[in-house]
């Protein structure tokens, strides 16, 4: 992605194995198994496509309301974490077959179809953790042409 340097962790969760995974395809990945997602979720192919006009229209989540992750998200977070006013946020990324060109210093490169897709909560009460107002989704899809295009999904 261009101008984006960053370092991933895989995180523990369900979308992480399956019974749909095979052991070969997720040696690349760093986990012990993996789902393959729908290629692009939902998402278009090409900036140029129709974007969903629902979050719950893109395939992100099996389950939008409860924010459950689809087959084959892979949740990650990031080592350097970056200031959102307060705000929580959880990462995800469907990466499609194919496979990440790492660099240690340089641009990753991800395969065409690749969705990262980040939700942003705010706290509201201090004194219990789980009290959290949506904010809003992310979506951010690696076209097939080598570009990126997004789109926010506003919770209401």
């Amino acid at each position: 992605m261009a101008g984006l340097t960053a370092i991933l962790v895989a995180v523990g969760g369900p979308a992480v194995g399956g019974p749909a995974a095979s052991a070969n395809s997720a040696a690349a990945y760093g986990i012990p198994t993996r789902v393959e997602p729908l290629r692009c979720l939902k998402m278009p192919a090409l900036a140029t496509g129709a974007i969903p006009k629902l979050l719950s229209q893109t395939g992100a989540f099996s389950d939008t309301a409860r924010m459950t992750p689809s087959n084959g998200l892979i949740p990650y977070d990031l080592v350097v974490a970056f200031w959102s006013d307060g705000a929580q946020k959880s990462r995800w990324v469907a990466v499609p077959r194919g496979k990440i060109d790492y660099s240690a210093s340089g641009e990753w490169k991800f395969p065409a179809c690749t969705v990262f897709v980040k939700n942003f909560d705010l706290p509201i009460d201090s004194r219990n953790p789980d009290a959290n107002r949506r904010l809003e989704t992310r979506l951010l899809v690696r076209d097939s042409q080598g570009g990126d295009n997004g789109v926010t999904y506003q919770w209401r």
